[in-house]
């Protein structure tokens, strides 16, 4: 919804703005013209803030969630390291995160690197990590 106010109020805005602009380039306007002009600029301007406005939202909005996503994630990381003594497999962090197996498992190898963990890597395949803690 908040989309489609941004594109409504930036196409009016923009409208306004872009006769107003052809206007003064015209050059030599009559006093009705530069009326009419500067009228369109009035009326431009106001859409164009709100769309701009809007839209500066929608990004704080967007990096505020996505900030509180990895807020959450580093929680269930070390909700985990606790619980089982420093000890984090792949399958049970994916599980805890409800992260899809192959970004659960480039978490742990980035927080294996941050933090200088050692891993094991099992027969059937599946990779268990040590944080000291």
């Amino acid at each position: 919804m908040k989309l489609i106010l941004i594109g409504i109020s930036f196409s009016i805005g923009f409208l306004f703005l872009g006769v107003s602009t052809s206007l003064f380039i015209q050059g030599n306007l009559s006093d009705d013209d530069r009326d009419g002009a500067v009228g369109c600029l009035i009326l431009g301007a106001p859409p164009t803030a709100l769309g701009s406005w809007l839209l500066w939202d929608l990004r704080r909005q967007k990096r505020d969630r996505q900030r509180s996503s990895v807020l959450e994630l580093e929680s269930i990381f070390l909700q985990q390291l606790q619980a089982n003594q420093g000890d984090i497999t792949v399958v049970s962090f994916a599980v805890a995160s409800k992260l899809p197996l192959e970004e659960a498992k480039k978490y742990l190898e980035i927080k294996s690197t941050q933090l200088n963990s050692t891993f094991h890597i099992n027969e059937a395949g599946g990779t268990s990590y040590h944080f000291e803690i």
